[in-house]
C-alpha cells in the first residue's frame, strides 16, 4: 500500500468515525501532507468526547477512550486518568504499567 492510499483509508476512516482505523492508516503516511494535523485532530476530539462522557456519567464509556489515549501517550488523558486514580473518582481507570502512580 502506498503513502497516498494509506492516507485516504484514513480520510474514509476518520469520515466515518472509525478513529482506530485512520489512526492506523495515516501512521503509515506520517510524512505525507496533512496526516500529522489529522492524527492530532483525532486524538483531541476523542479525549473531548470522553470528557463530555464523563460529565454526563457515562464513566465507562468516557474511560476506555481515555484508555485507548493513554495507551496512544496522549497527555492530558494520561493526567486525567492519574488524577481520577489519585482521588479515587468514579472513573477509575487502568493505566499502563509505565503511566502507574508510583
Amino acid at each position: 500500500v502506498t503513502e497516498l492510499e494509506s492516507y485516504l483509508q484514513g480520510r474514509e476512516a476518520e469520515d466515518k468515525m472509525e478513529y482506530d482505523t485512520a489512526i492506523a492508516a495515516y501512521e503509515e503516511c506520517y510524512a505525507r501532507a496533512d496526516a500529522d494535523k489529522r492524527m492530532k485532530a483525532i486524538e483531541e476530539r476523542m479525549y473531548s468526547d470522553a470528557f463530555e462522557m464523563a460529565k454526563k456519567g457515562e464513566y465507562w464509556e468516557a474511560r476506555e477512550i481515555l484508555e485507548q489515549l493513554a495507551d496512544m501517550q496522549y497527555a492530558d488523558a494520561v493526567d486525567l486518568l492519574e488524577t481520577c486514580q489519585r482521588l479515587r473518582l468514579p472513573l477509575r481507570l487502568r493505566l499502563p504499567p509505565s503511566l502507574r502512580l508510583r
